[in-house]
């Protein structure tokens, strides 16, 4: 498995813990589907500073994610700051359920 748009980066010393970030993958979400809704705008950087959407993610395009890691072109607010979330194609998600990953949380949905 060779993914060319993700960078690793060490979390602890012995390099035995990473994580990453997707480049240059970015997925559209349907945000009437979603259910997104703002909450009111930063005086500093005019961003929300919350979005409320429904439990299920849904992409502005008819045809299924490519095989790949993708984010969305949406940003949630987490504890430290705003991120989009990681989407993940169906062929992708196949390949790392064999790969008997440890804390790899992933929800297979197809809409």
């Amino acid at each position: 498995m060779s993914y060319k748009n993700l960078i690793f980066y060490p979390v602890n010393e012995n390099n035995i813990f990473f994580y990453f970030q997707v480049m240059n993958s970015v997925v559209v979400v349907d945000k009437n589907k979603t259910g997104i809704k703002y909450d009111k705008k930063c005086k500093t950087c005019n961003y929300p500073s919350q979005i409320f959407g429904g439990p299920k993610i849904f992409i502005d395009q008819a045809e299924p994610l490519a095989d790949g890691f993708h984010t969305t072109d949406t940003y949630w607010r987490t504890g430290s700051g705003y991120r989009p979330k990681i989407l993940i194609g169906l062929e992708t998600y196949e390949k790392l359920k064999t790969q008997k990953f440890k804390g790899l949380d992933m929800a297979r949905n197809i809409f």
